[in-house]
């Protein structure tokens, strides 16, 4: 697969994750978590994508976004 068709699907997945990510229901949140690491690490380039979408979930108004973005923050702070 082309480079960059392989970025439009990741950033397109990070579209979905950011749309979901209200969704209260612990597998629902626990999905777009594990979804929003697995793109982390599969492409580095999209990692500084991921993290700016996580800040935006930490300062969300809703309390399952709020969740998924502080969580993926404190498991970024600890790998680093």
């Amino acid at each position: 697969m082309c480079l960059v068709r392989q970025l439009g699907d990741l950033r397109h997945r990070l579209s979905i994750v950011e749309r979901n990510a209200h969704d209260d229901r612990h597998l629902v949140g626990k999905s777009m978590s594990m979804a929003m690491r697995a793109i982390a690490h599969r492409n580095p380039t999209l990692a500084d994508a991921v993290t700016d979408l996580a800040h935006r979930l930490a300062t969300s108004d809703s309390k399952a976004s709020r969740a998924i973005g502080t969580k993926y923050l404190r498991e970024r702070k600890q790998r680093s």
